[in-house]
């Protein structure tokens, strides 16, 4: 969790640089329409596709981008997830994700 704390931190900082307003809007922030659209879309594919289907493929690409972001590093990717190193071990498995040593 304290690298996504620090990556906000970063973004609000480049932001209150970057922005030529007072105030902050999305888009400052790296928040945009396409985000928004991205989102959308991911449910309107969702659509026939059950619950727990939707879950592991949600949980299978959070741990994916985690591995890929913290390079492999278990320890640091299973913090930023909130979740132990043996259950990432488990959920890597589950989803048939290797560990690829940095």
């Amino acid at each position: 969790m304290a690298g996504n704390v620090r990556e906000l931190e970063n973004k609000i900082q480049r932001a209150v640089i970057m922005s030529e307003s007072s105030l902050l809007s999305p888009e400052d922030l790296g928040f945009s329409k396409v985000a928004e659209k991205e989102v959308r879309d991911r449910l309107i594919r969702a659509e026939g596709h059950t619950l727990k289907e939707m879950r592991d493929k949600v949980e299978k690409d959070l741990v994916s981008a985690a591995m890929n972001r913290h390079h492999g590093n278990i320890a640091r990717a299973a913090q930023e997830l909130g979740i132990s190193r043996p259950t990432l071990y488990d959920l890597m498995r589950k989803h048939g994700l290797q560990h690829v040593e940095p």
